[in-house]
């Protein structure tokens, strides 16, 4: 997969599928986000799907 301006590739693996791996990463952004935000850090546990 090429980046959209077209000066890199993408190139990366799992064992989990495309949904758990866009889920993980929805759920740590809006992690950081939070902490970012609020100064109060969240804990890991909740982003165990």
């Amino acid at each position: 997969m090429t980046c959209p301006c077209g000066q890199y590739e993408f190139i990366d693996s799992t064992s989990a599928s495309l949904t758990d791996a866009l889920t993980y990463h929805r759920l740590a952004c809006n992690q950081m986000m939070h902490s970012f935000l609020t100064g109060t850090p969240v804990y890991e546990e909740i982003m165990t799907p």
